[in-house]
């Protein structure tokens, strides 16, 4: 099982189930009763918390010391989903229970991918030399989560994939509207080609930048191999206790 499916198996259970369906027409659908409710707003963090904190109040990546480790706090991330489930049940979105499954699957892979992104930096500054910008690279680790997610919602029997427009949507809305300092600018780097460049011109200093495509060489086809290939396994994964 991986640490993605185990976050997703506890934080589903944080909320019973069998008290989550309702029935409108023969229509299966998530109703969270008046208590539950209340369950959810006692939740910490809350998504304002969150938002103003930045990705890494959900999960932490230490760099490597022989080797790296990632590190999700399912209980954050847990409390953040269910804020948010319940945000786009008032809103009155009609969500299925089978959603619930894929939305939590998308939460938890946010972070997820959030830190093996830091990982891919760490790594890059082992092989190549430069510096940590840590804004520039929450920026860039935001926009490396939102990229993999819309990746994955381009696979049609991934958890991205099956859920409704609607749902997806409006959940990657609420769950990627950083505020934080560096997360928020994440935006800057939305279309997949500013993205690649960014990540490139973080990575490979001024100098070699210059000379490498003054040379007819991209780099960002290159560095984004790299990626790709650091994207699993290498770094010791875990969830908090």
């Amino acid at each position: 099982m991986s640490i993605v499916d185990a976050a997703v198996g506890k934080i589903l259970a944080m909320v019973p189930q069998e008290t989550l369906i309702g029935d409108e027409g023969g229509f299966q659908q998530v109703r969270l009763s008046d208590a539950y409710l209340s369950e959810i707003e006692r939740m910490e963090p809350t998504p304002e918390v969150v938002l103003s904190e930045g990705e890494d109040f959900l999960g932490t990546y230490r760099s490597m010391a022989s080797p790296g480790c990632i590190t999700l706090y399912w209980e954050r991330i847990g409390a953040f989903f269910w804020h948010n489930v319940a945000g786009l049940c008032r809103a009155g979105l009609l969500i299925e229970p089978r959603e619930l499954k894929r939305l939590a699957t998308v939460a938890v892979y946010k972070t997820y991918a959030h830190e093996r992104f830091h990982y891919f930096c760490d790594v890059s500054r082992h092989l190549l030399g430069g510096s940590e910008d840590r804004m520039m690279e929450e920026a860039l680790a935001v926009a490396s989560s939102f990229h993999a997610l819309e990746t994955a919602r381009k696979q049609w029997n991934s958890p991205a994939g099956l859920l409704g427009n609607a749902p997806y949507r409006m959940f990657m809305d609420r769950i990627f509207a950083f505020r934080a300092p560096g997360y928020r600018d994440w935006v800057r780097f939305q279309s997949r080609l500013a993205f690649e460049e960014g990540v490139a011109q973080y990575l490979v200093s001024p100098a070699k930048w210059q000379f490498l495509t003054s040379s007819g060489v991209d780099p960002a086809p290159i560095i984004q191999s790299m990626k790709s290939a650091l994207m699993t396994g290498g770094a010791i994964e875990k969830l908090s206790p």
